[in-house]
């Protein structure tokens, strides 16, 4: 199991803990870092993308942006 701890010394604040885990629940890797630390953040998203085939950053494809709403492209 790969554990990484990304903290800046004698900081504090709110964490995020991400951990992977296999089908029998085993930890494969984790990682635990500052919220506010946002390029931390998006290394992590990266690997695990890369990793894994698992991508977190969801969106909506059903959204339209609302300046271009009257060109109805669709």
């Amino acid at each position: 199991m790969k554990s990484h701890v990304w903290f800046k010394y004698g900081q504090g604040g709110e964490t995020v803990e991400i951990i992977v885990r296999d089908v029998s629940g085993a930890k494969l890797e984790s990682w635990r870092v500052e919220t506010h630390d946002v390029g931390r953040l998006k290394q992590i998203y990266n690997s695990i993308k890369n990793k894994y085939n698992l991508n977190l950053f969801l969106t909506d494809k059903g959204k339209k942006d609302k300046d271009l709403g009257w060109l109805d492209l669709d």
